[in-house]
């Protein structure tokens, strides 16, 4: 196993919870004219964190609950088939963009504790098989949870410090 991927449950569960709650304490911090600077490619601090709440949905969703992701992203087949990380990124910057901060945040909140509950009740051996819906690389699940919380957060929180000029 990679010795960056956690090594049990309870490493994995605390670096999510540990990068969750960064997340939580810079969104508290700001404030209305923050969430609306934009940088690099147009998206706001709102869409960053629009984008977070939609990635760990996925996860919940796609990879725990075993909906197909033309369903889970409201995309036809032929859009998951020909699969552009970036282009589906803007159509799902698109259709959150009209959301407003409490919306984002109350999704957000609720996919991530959805999350923690699902992997709360997983063995740990379970997430180092192959990810059942990884049709590319037979990556194991652990790696999709890795990408889609805290390395997510991580990425993001990144991002959205430089926007506002906050140190990283």
């Amino acid at each position: 196993m990679d010795d960056s991927l956690p090594h049990d449950n309870a490493d994995l569960l605390n670096r999510i919870q540990s990068e969750w709650w960064v997340l939580l304490e810079t969104m508290a911090s700001l404030d209305e004219r923050q969430l609306a600077l934009a940088g690099e490619g147009q998206w706001t601090v709102k869409d960053h964190l629009a984008h977070l709440a939609a990635w760990e949905d996925y996860l919940l969703r796609h990879h725990f609950q075993g909906y197909p992701s033309e369903v889970v992203l409201e995309t036809g087949r032929a859009a998951i088939e020909s699969f552009d990380e970036n282009v589906m990124n803007a159509v799902l910057q698109e259709r959150n963009r009209h959301l407003t901060i409490q919306e984002i945040t109350r999704r957000l909140e609720i996919a991530h504790a959805q999350v923690m509950a699902v992997l709360a009740e997983k063995e740990f051996d379970e997430l180092l098989k192959p990810d059942p819906t990884d049709d590319i690389v037979s990556r194991p699940l652990l790696e999709s949870i890795v990408y889609n919380t805290y390395e997510h957060y991580q990425e993001h929180l990144k991002t959205i410090r430089k926007i506002i000029c906050i140190p990283c």
